[in-house]
C-alpha cells in the first residue's frame, strides 16, 4: 500500500519521524513522561512545567514494574539504563514529596 505521487513510501515517511522501536526507547518513553509530571521537562501541550505527583508515581511504577518483569532477561546496557531513569526519576520524586 504506498502513494508514488512524491515517489515515497507512507511507511518510510512514518519511519522518518520515529525512532526505532527498541527496549531503550520503550523506557525513554516512559521515564520522559514521568519527568513532565515532576515538572523537570514542560508539557509539551501547555509549554509550562507543571507537577502532577500521582502521575509520576504511575510512570515510575510502570518501569518498576518493567524491572521486575524482565530481570534476568535484558542486556547488560538495557538493565543499566533501566536502573539508571529509575534511580534518577526516585530521586526527583523524593525531593518532590519533601517540604
Amino acid at each position: 500500500m504506498s502513494d508514488d505521487s512524491d515517489g515515497k513510501n507512507p511507511q518510510e515517511e512514518r519511519e522518518g519521524h520515529y525512532p526505532p522501536v527498541s527496549f531503550s526507547t520503550l523506557l525513554f518513553t516512559f521515564s520522559s513522561q514521568a519527568a513532565v509530571h515532576l515538572g523537570l521537562l514542560e508539557n509539551p501541550l501547555t509549554g509550562k512545567r507543571e507537577t502532577d505527583i500521582a502521575g509520576a508515581r504511575h510512570f515510575i511504577d510502570t518501569l518498576d514494574l518493567l524491572q521486575e518483569k524482565t530481570k534476568g532477561n535484558l542486556t547488560q546496557e538495557e538493565e543499566i539504563l533501566l536502573s539508571s531513569l529509575l534511580t534518577q526519576l526516585k530521586t526527583a520524586f523524593l525531593s518532590q514529596r519533601q517540604p
